[in-house]
């Protein structure tokens, strides 16, 4: 059985088992992609905090269509600090709210 087929249909109980699995390495990292539309935010903040920690191979730009504004913000601080190398500022951009982009924007010019 393709088990990817019956993501749609799990509950937030059997999604955090399907996530444990995948920490277990008992199901493939890439394969949770799949999954990552029907993940909750709590899911979706752990699958990035073990990603940050490297204890999961996954591209960070795969969640961000995922992620609640305010980690996408800490995200995106965190790549201005250098704190986070494995992901590209502009690929952040626009998951932005447009509240933050103003304020950057409005920043800038006075670093002018």
């Amino acid at each position: 059985m393709n088990i990817n087929k019956l993501l749609p249909f799990l509950d937030d109980e059997s999604l955090s088992l399907y996530l444990e699995k995948v920490k277990e390495g008992k199901l493939p990292a890439k394969d949770l992609v799949k999954a990552l539309p029907f993940l909750n935010k709590t899911h979706i903040k752990e699958v990035y905090t073990l990603i940050q920690e490297q204890k999961l191979d996954l591209s960070l730009e795969a969640l961000l269509p995922f992620m609640d504004d305010d980690v996408i913000e800490d995200m995106y601080e965190k790549v201005l600090n250098n704190e986070i190398t494995n992901i590209d500022e502009e690929a952040i951009l626009p998951f932005l709210s447009e509240e933050k982009i103003k304020s950057l924007f409005k920043k800038y010019l006075e670093n002018l």
